[in-house]
């Protein structure tokens, strides 16, 4: 009986050896992208190989030379004819590899298993497909279509997770404190000014019509109609002052007789005091609006990252309000973006979130600007050492800042 395999064997092997190839190639790039670049070195931390507590020049030499050394084992096992032990070497190879520099050694992954797919169909005649294929057992190949798709799309997922951070700074957020603190200039733009305050400020602030004073004349000669305020219960005035009247004989009254200067005031009627004015004309200058309030300073520190792809800057205060009120501030502050960020604050001074005592304060609000965060009464705040941003999902510290 005549078979026929899915690949001839001249095009079978033409496919896997180009596969290989570019599977050599894709390996060869990875590597030379981990040992060229510190930052990509500190992003590959997050992975598994943090078990292995290496760090600096040294982590990036095993990274870089592991994954070369993973691909081209891969490769050059795979490229004869493979069988059982090879295949087993070509795959402890390969995850030897992704567990070095995990997204970045996929696509040779999936290249070499490709090849090895292609070897193997092979071996595999179209009469057997026919017997053992979908149109025999649709749901077992639905199935396995399924979880193939859906590992293929989580993989995808979670890389593009990984890498978003580089694409994307994150949010600022500028929070104002509503007191001031002790021994620490603030900007005046951090200090917000109560409403009442503003518009008195506002109003004192812009001009008068009110004409300058004359030596000698009395505030109450400079009153003019239009800056007579109306009173409850008394009757509009015109705009225009009417005539002198006549006298009660029927004589008028000459012009060279002064015209009463003292407007009438109804019973229990106040006239409002003039704006006080300067010798000058000018009109006042408001006083400075500040916090009436003021709280005490705990600790400070300044924040760092921990390498060089895991930034952070800025001021890290400890501070109490006036009410007693405990708040963890970042002034100034940026820290790199990364997936499900949180704040700690630990008695660690080297920043280890998982010791005793050590307190989460919640997802981060914001990587950039001026943030506050509430640390919950009845927790002593002297005995925290420093405050952490801290990648949860990955168990990564992105920045600490040591309080003293």
């Amino acid at each position: 009986m005549t078979t026929h395999p899915l690949l001839s064997t001249q095009r079978a092997e033409a496919i896997r050896r180009t596969l290989l190839v570019l599977a050599a190639m894709a390996g060869l790039t990875a590597g030379i992208i981990v040992l060229s670049s510190q930052v990509v070195t500190d992003f590959l931390r997050e992975g598994p190989i943090r078990v292995a507590g290496i760090e600096g020049n040294s982590l990036q030499a095993l990274l870089g030379g592991g994954s070369l050394a993973a691909t081209a084992i891969a490769v050059a096992v795979a490229w004869p004819r493979a069988h059982v032990l090879r295949l087993a070497l070509v795959a402890l190879a390969l995850a030897g590899g992704i567990f070095l520099i995990h997204a970045l050694l996929i696509p040779a992954a999936a290249l070499v298993t490709a090849a090895v797919a292609v070897e193997l169909s092979q071996g595999i005649s179209r009469e057997r497909l026919r017997q053992y294929g979908p149109r025999r057992y649709p749901i077992l190949w639905g199935a396995t279509g399924i979880l193939t798709a859906g590992a293929i799309a989580g993989s995808v997922v979670l890389s593009f997770w990984l890498l978003q951070p580089l694409f994307d700074e994150g949010e600022t957020l500028n929070e104002a404190l509503a007191f001031s603190v002790e021994g620490i200039e603030r900007p005046a733009a951090d200090i917000p000014i109560p409403p009442s305050e503003a518009d008195a400020a506002t109003a004192a602030a812009a001009p008068s019509d009110r004409p300058e004073p004359i030596e000698g004349e009395t505030d109450a000669a400079l009153a003019t109609p239009e800056m007579a305020e109306p009173i409850s219960g008394a009757a509009p005035q015109s705009a225009v002052a009417p005539p002198p009247p006549g006298m009660a004989d029927g004589t008028v009254v000459p012009e060279s007789s002064p015209a009463p200067t003292t407007p009438a005031v109804l019973d229990d009627a106040v006239a409002p005091a003039p704006p006080a004015v300067l010798e000058d004309g000018a009109a006042p200058i408001p006083p400075a609006a500040t916090p009436s309030a003021t709280g005490t300073l705990i600790s400070r520190g300044e924040l760092v990252g921990v390498d060089s792809f895991h930034t952070g800057s800025g001021d890290v205060l400890l501070v109490r309000g006036p009410e007693g009120n405990v708040i963890l501030r970042f002034e100034n502050y940026s820290v790199r973006n990364g997936p499900d960020l949180r704040i700690y604050l630990t008695p660690d001074p080297g920043g280890n979130v998982g010791v005793e005592g050590a307190l989460h304060l919640g997802k981060i609000k914001a990587t950039n600007g001026f943030v506050n965060y509430d640390v919950p009464a009845g927790v002593d705040p002297s005995i925290f050492r420093a405050a952490v941003i801290y990648c949860q999902p990955f168990s990564v510290t992105f920045a600490t800042a040591m309080l003293e």
